[in-house]
């Protein structure tokens, strides 16, 4: 499991940071910037650990968002075919 989440938090920073920016273009008031990405402090043991797991939290967010605005999943398909991967 922690191998998926660091992949998911910490592989895969770009191709969410793409992501966001085009859900930014497509919808400017979004408040994906403004929300906080809150981990039990019973999750992790270091900070490093709380920030990838921060990083996958926000990255399933992004995911959701984008297929509701685009119709289309972030993955597979459209983030290889982008070059994100």
């Amino acid at each position: 499991m922690w191998r998926w989440l660091s992949w998911l938090g910490d592989g895969l920073q770009g191709t969410f940071r793409r992501a966001q920016r085009l859900i930014y273009r497509r919808e400017p008031r979004s408040t994906l910037h403004r929300q906080s990405w809150n981990v039990s402090p019973a999750k992790y043991r270091s900070d490093r650990r709380r920030q990838t797991l921060q990083r996958a939290l926000q990255a399933l967010v992004i995911r959701k968002v984008f297929q509701d605005l685009f119709g289309k999943a972030i993955f597979p398909n459209f983030a290889t075919a982008a070059g994100w991967c």
